[in-house]
């Protein structure tokens, strides 16, 4: 039985926590945009009707972008599992030793990954 995931499956998870991270960005901005699309109909009754609901969608969204603490715990424990079963020193030296793959990330999961304390190489970065 495997003591330590495979580096397949550490990019795998790292793809999706990145896309996730990415699609919640996104929304943020959509948000902003409706907010931005009612200011701009220039009329007082929609924009009393509507400005205040959108606005405070959109703070909502944009508290949930800043920190992106509901999905750091899974970073943390992706990058603590690898460096602990595996024997690492850190995650670059994890990444050097899975060089078949080859097993790259993305710049989302670098900064995500650096915001719990495993700093990634820009080399691991596509």
């Amino acid at each position: 039985m495997a003591t330590l995931i495979a580096a397949a499956d550490y990019k795998t998870l790292a793809d999706y926590y990145s896309s996730a991270r990415d699609r919640v960005l996104l929304v943020n901005d959509d948000l902003f945009d409706a907010v931005y699309s009612v200011v701009l109909l220039n009329e007082i009754m929609p924009e009393v009707d509507l400005l205040n609901s959108l606005w405070n969608t959109y703070l909502n969204a944009a508290n949930l972008t800043e920190t992106p603490n509901s999905i750091l715990g899974a970073v943390r424990s992706l990058n603590a599992h690898v460096l602990v079963r595996g024997g690492y020193d850190d995650i670059n030296e994890y990444f050097a030793a899975n060089t078949g793959l080859p097993l790259t990330i993305d710049a989302t999961w670098q900064s995500l990954s650096e915001d719990v304390g495993y700093d990634i190489s820009d080399t691991y970065v596509v």
